[in-house]
């Protein structure tokens, strides 16, 4: 039963990929008692059976989203948010790839890391308050 409700969360969370730490939190906000060693093996159930797949994120920790048509990654590196990303481009690569090699891409990985707009605008924030406190010579 674990599955279906680790599938269910997953569909409708607020998040784009889930850690299992992440789904097993989730599941204790709905109130479903589970451990981290039956969400693992739900995880790698559902995994299996390619409702969910792995998002190719360097972060030592295992990402997972619910399985639907291709697309790529944007990751925040200050707060850690996944969004999805529908690229054309690496698709016209992909064909380009082949026109001139001969080689078919079947499939490509693409994570995009930098800062999310949320975390560039506290960046401006940040900064325009350090700006103003040092025209007026106040210290920080």
């Amino acid at each position: 039963m674990i599955p279906h409700h680790v599938l269910e969360l997953m569909q409708q969370g607020s998040r784009h990929c889930w850690t299992i730490d992440e789904v097993h939190s989730g599941l204790a906000g709905r109130g479903l008692a589970s451990d981290p060693s039956s969400v693992f093996r739900a995880v790698t159930r559902l995994e299996g059976e390619g409702q969910i797949v792995r998002v190719p994120i360097d972060d030592r920790r295992a990402h997972y989203e619910v399985a639907a048509g291709h697309h790529d990654h944007l990751v925040c590196a200050r707060c850690g948010g996944v969004e999805p990303l529908a690229c054309a481009v690496v698709q016209a690569l992909a064909d380009q790839v082949r026109a001139g090699s001969g080689f078919v891409v079947s499939d490509h990985q693409l994570v995009l890391t930098g800062t999310c707009q949320a975390c560039d605008h506290e960046d401006d924030r940040h900064a325009a308050g350090e700006a103003a406190a040092a025209s007026t010579g106040s210290v920080r």
